[in-house]
């Protein structure tokens, strides 16, 4: 097997390599964002930039020091999810999937006594389709932490031990199903008390739960019936 790497940007806030993998092409962006909120978007474009022109498998992981989900935040301040827009938007836009985990939700720690302590999920593997498609086994592991405030990321493609977590995946065909539009008015018309974006992002997050668990109850998993299907058009 001749696999070799070569570094394609090497930039302050980012690292992207292309990995020959005997005549196969992918790509991994390394990335480590920095500290203040507005020096990271340059990072943001130059990621959507690179995925414009992209149709090769491609992983972005690393620290982003950002959560998109308030789930991911434990301790201090509670977050303002609208200063994670620009990093959502740019996830969005560049058509990445985060991969999840396994192991500890969390990826970050002040380091501070019990009462002051902050917890946070920071770093993070995203994949494009083409990725996902050649290597749907990717895994990541969130490992212990130890000499550093974050923990290092195990990446792998195959099935770890442990479950990891799934994020939700919307489907272009639900919308053409009965009783679609329904779940989703229902869902969004929840009384949420709080300012507009976090009503939004409750509202948002309300409608996956319930389009996730209108779908599984009565489609049932689309993914198990692919696979079936194409166990009997190989048989056939």
């Amino acid at each position: 097997m001749a696999i070799s790497c070569t570094i394609i940007e090497d930039l302050d806030q980012y690292v992207t390599c292309s990995i020959n993998n005997n005549g196969d092409i992918m790509y991994i962006t390394i990335v480590y964002a920095k500290c203040h909120v507005h020096l990271r978007e340059e990072l943001w474009d130059n990621i959507k930039n690179f995925a414009e022109g992209n149709t090769s498998p491609w992983m972005v992981v690393g620290d982003f020091n950002f959560i998109i989900d308030l789930e991911e935040n434990k301790g201090g301040v509670a977050h303002n999810i609208s200063k994670s827009m620009a990093f959502i938007n740019c996830i969005l836009d560049s058509g990445l999937i985060d991969l999840g985990y396994s192991c500890s939700p969390f990826t970050w720690c002040n380091g501070c006594e019990p009462r002051r302590r902050i917890w946070a999920r920071l770093d993070r593997a995203l994949a494009n389709s083409e990725w996902i498609q050649a290597f749907a086994e990717t895994s990541i592991e969130n490992l212990v932490r130890t000499s550093s405030d974050h923990s290092p990321l195990l990446i792998s493609i195959s099935n770890p031990q442990t479950e990891p977590k799934k994020y939700f995946r919307f489907l272009d065909f639900w919308t053409k199903q009965q009783g679609f539009m329904q779940v989703v008015e229902d869902a969004w018309k929840i009384q949420v008390e709080g300012g507009p974006m976090w009503k939004f992002y409750f509202k948002l997050k309300n409608v996956c739960k319930r389009l996730s668990y209108w779908s599984n109850n009565t489609i049932g998993n689309i993914f198990d019936k692919n696979k079936e299907l194409q166990s009997k058009l190989e048989e056939l």
